[in-house]
């Protein structure tokens, strides 16, 4: 039954199956108990005859195994049963893989370049939605912008490919100490903004204090021959307090908050 296949985990090398995904080769089993390969799983209690067992095959590697068992008229499966599943799984296989190529050219329209994270035309749409979201249903939405303090100064020092590992840097600290519904974006140049569903303001101050602290204390480059050089980012924060607020006018709010943050001293957390 449906049920009773979503309980079984086979592992790769495990039952015949297993063989079918290690070996990527199909395979025909008239008295599949019988079998050598043949394992039984729990919770399957239906007597296994004859079996047929395909993988599923993209740029020649195995991403997963077809397995028909039993045929309803009881008799056995022959070459002409194994032929036709194993044409079901090549068209099967290219499926999949278009599936794939689909999802990551929608994540590539979506998503930077550089950072990994989300670029300024999702971040931006993905706000609108927040903000009509948290207005509708009263609930609570913050905003964090970053900015890298004197990056051009670090790029100047460094050169562009140092300063091109910071940012990505930067981004893999940005994903590592957000929530998982929080949505992290590059904003532009060296800007960065997350939008924070059900996050309050002092919950959104603690995350940016948070990155902050992380951030400087990132090894960015060797401390050893620049032991006084670190790299660190001011931050912003606010919240959709007003129910009237606009997405442009939330980024405005925030971006006064950073500009503040700025003008007393850098590598610190302000928030409006």
């Amino acid at each position: 039954s449906k049920k009773t296949v979503s309980t079984v985990r086979i592992a790769p090398e495990e039952g015949i199956a297993g063989w079918v995904f290690k070996e990527g080769k199909p395979l025909l089993v008239k008295e599949g108990e019988k079998d050598p390969r043949f394992k039984k799983f729990e919770n399957v209690d239906e007597e296994l005859k004859s079996i047929i067992s395909v993988p599923l095959k993209i740029k020649d590697q195995v991403i997963g195994v077809i397995n028909v068992d039993n045929r309803r008229k009881g008799d056995f499966f022959n070459k002409d049963d194994l032929r036709l599943l194993s044409i079901f799984a090549n068209q099967a296989a290219i499926a999949i893989q278009n599936a794939q190529l689909h999802q990551e050219i929608k994540q590539l329209a979506i998503t930077d370049d550089l950072t990994g994270l989300y670029n300024f035309r999702y971040i931006k749409n993905r706000l609108e939605e927040e903000v009509k979201r948290a207005q509708r249903f009263k609930h609570p939405l913050a905003l964090i912008m970053a900015d890298i303090d004197h990056f051009k100064e670090f790029n100047d020092a460094y050169g562009h490919l140092k300063g091109n590992k910071a940012l990505q840097n930067i981004a893999d600290i940005l994903r590592s100490n957000i929530r998982e519904v929080d949505i992290a974006g590059r904003f532009g140049g060296e800007e960065f903004i997350i939008i924070l569903p059900e996050a309050n303001m002092q919950e959104a101050h603690k995350i940016a204090e948070r990155i902050r602290i992380k951030v400087e204390d990132y090894n960015f480059i060797n401390k050893k021959s620049h032991p006084n050089e670190k790299v660190t980012l001011s931050l912003g924060v606010t919240s959709c307090s007003q129910e009237n607020i606009t997405p442009q006018g939330l980024i405005y709010k925030v971006d006064q908050a950073l500009y503040q943050a700025k003008g007393k001293g850098r590598n610190r957390v302000e928030v409006i």
